[in-house]
């Protein structure tokens, strides 16, 4: 790191002509250097290389293959380390931004799915069909002699019969589901149904006004 520094203190590119020019920067940094928090021979090693790449300006010799390949090598390795602090500065400002996911370049892109209802549409007024539906819903009869056990119809149940209706539909009413409903529990099926499909994607809904009825259309 410290190398790297004193490259990039001086607007050098990472060669053997840089690190010769650097040389004593760098034993000056090794003097400051406080041999308890540091591991020294480390720092001696290099300092040992560059002396001689130094030398090797100062007076001319043949390198043999070995020495070579020592110059190439600290060459690569701080080459490699600048790519590695580059990126790490970068994951560092992603994660300070608070992002947390990522996606690929070249890869597909990924939509997030969620229901989004027509304009004009909030929650509220979702929740007060949903209570109008339910008030218009047929009263469950009480078998005040025998106990009778309804039979509950379940959320894939109901999601199989409407994938069956769209199947022959293009398009329907909210209400022709809600006439076949037998309960105020298969109302509530079907609602969670209807909005599991539009989730899905298998259909999109519309309606022209406040509380008006809801259209189901089968989507391409």
């Amino acid at each position: 790191d410290l190398l790297l520094q004193l490259i990039e203190g001086e607007k050098l590119d990472i060669t053997q002509i840089s690190l010769g020019k650097i040389t004593d920067e760098y034993l000056e940094h090794l003097n400051d250097l406080d041999a308890r928090s540091h591991d020294v021979a480390e720092f001696l090693v290099i300092a040992s290389r560059l002396i001689y790449i130094k030398s090797k300006a100062i007076i001319p010799t043949p390198p043999t293959a070995e020495e070579e390949g020592e110059i190439e090598d600290m060459e690569n390795k701080l080459r490699e380390y600048k790519k590695y602090k580059e990126v790490a500065a970068i994951f560092h400002e992603t994660l300070e931004s608070g992002y947390r996911s990522f996606q690929r370049k070249n890869g597909p892109k990924f939509q997030i799915q969620k229901f989004t209802p027509p304009a004009g549409i909030n929650l509220k007024m979702l929740m007060n069909i949903l209570q109008e539906v339910l008030a218009a819903a047929p009263e469950e009869e009480v078998q005040e002699k025998e106990e009778v056990y309804e039979r509950k119809v379940s959320v894939e149940e109901k999601l199989q019969e409407l994938k069956t209706l769209i199947s022959k539909k293009k398009r329907f009413k909210f209400t022709e589901i809600l006439k076949k409903a037998k309960s105020k529990h298969e109302v509530i099926i079907s609602f969670l149904a209807v909005l599991d499909l539009i989730k899905q994607k298998n259909i999109t809904v519309t309606q022209d006004n406040a509380f008006g009825d809801i259209i189901i259309y089968v989507s391409k």
